[in-house]
């Protein structure tokens, strides 16, 4: 399924963990990106949540409204 790469990161004071660059590039998440935790006994695994329309489920030209994201075709077909 993926590679094993062996890099450690320390979890700091406030409970943060900087995900290393070569991770981020791997994965595909190079800027900002919304990550689900999953805990399965004792690991801990990270996916990257794939951001879509709420209406039509496509993927481009995206606006936040609120928590949701909306294309702006479907905002132009709602305003009217």
């Amino acid at each position: 399924m993926g590679l094993d790469i062996g890099i450690v990161r320390q979890i700091g004071p406030s409970g943060r963990l900087v995900i290393p660059k070569e991770i981020r590039k791997m994965a595909g998440i190079m800027g900002p990106a919304d990550l689900e935790f999953i805990v399965d006994y004792s690991c801990v695994i990270l996916r990257k949540i794939e951001v879509c329309c709420a209406c039509c489920g496509k993927a481009e030209n995206l606006v936040k409204f609120k928590k949701r994201y909306i294309c702006e075709q479907c905002k132009k077909e709602l305003g009217d």
